[in-house]
């Protein structure tokens, strides 16, 4: 039984590469290989094939005013999200995932518009360092949230934390942290299952056993490491090129014939 479950992953891990590089979902992925999760090889990754489906749907909105649109299309998605719940890992629930990326897409675009008319206040920074240890102590409370309380996170917490943090002005080494966390945030987010992976079975292989105060720091320092490249040698000149693509002007039309 064993040996057979692993020929079905290796037989199935081209097929699971191939959807994962293009973004495409693996709904009948064998167990061994990482299902019943939708992208076995990462599973992140299902947040951001259903953001594709959002920008489709924001990119037709766009006659709307943005901080309305973004509104009207939040309140669903959250209506949806406290009726159904979260999800969008694994193929039973993978749909459910919709609402959950959906709301926090629009309500982002709420957030940056009610930014924009929002003035810089002393009590901003009060505000965002006690809404971060509120973060803090439930992420490490030993309880599980109900769906109201992750509700209540999403529409409410969540746009309080990032509009306060975004009016705080930063300087100096604190100020170049900040921007090196924010440019290798996605990095970290899209490696970090990957190379959690690795590390621990290379771990487990060596060790014969689970050890977290060797596997923790070299997993964090390996998840570090491996981002940081990947932010430098791929993830920005490419960015980058994309954008001076985008803005380069177009080429002249040749001229006009005389009719």
């Amino acid at each position: 039984m064993i040996v057979t479950h692993q020929h079905q992953g290796f037989h199935a891990l081209p097929q699971a590469v191939l959807l994962g590089v293009v973004s495409l979902p693996y709904f009948n992925a064998p167990a061994a290989l990482g299902g019943p999760q939708v992208f076995p090889l990462n599973g992140p990754q299902y947040t951001l094939f259903l953001e594709f489906f959002i920008n489709f749907i924001w990119f037709y909105s766009r006659p709307m005013p943005q901080f309305v649109g973004a509104l009207v299309l939040a309140g669903p998605c959250l209506a949806i999200l406290a009726l159904c719940g979260s999800g969008g890992d694994t193929t039973a629930n993978f749909w459910h995932g919709l609402p959950r990326v959906g709301a926090s897409y629009f309500i982002g675009v709420a957030i940056f518009e009610i930014s924009q008319r929002v003035k810089t206040n002393p009590l901003h920074a009060k505000i965002f360092w006690c809404l971060c240890a509120v973060m803090v102590a439930l992420f490490y409370a030993p309880i599980r949230m109900d769906r109201a309380v992750a509700i209540i996170w999403v529409a409410a917490f969540t746009p309080a934390l990032v509009l306060t943090g975004a009016r705080i002005r930063a300087s100096g080494a604190f100020r170049r942290l900040c921007l090196l966390a924010g440019r290798i945030s996605f990095p970290v987010y899209i490696l970090q299952y990957p190379v959690f992976c690795w590390v621990n079975g290379i771990a487990q292989t060596v060790l014969h056993r689970r050890v977290d105060a060797i596997e923790v720091p070299v997993c964090f320092a390996a998840i570090l490491g491996f981002s940081y490249f990947a932010m430098r040698l791929y993830d920005e000149p490419v960015r980058k090129r994309l954008s001076a693509a985008a803005r380069r002007p177009r080429a002249a039309e040749g001229p006009v014939q005389a009719a």
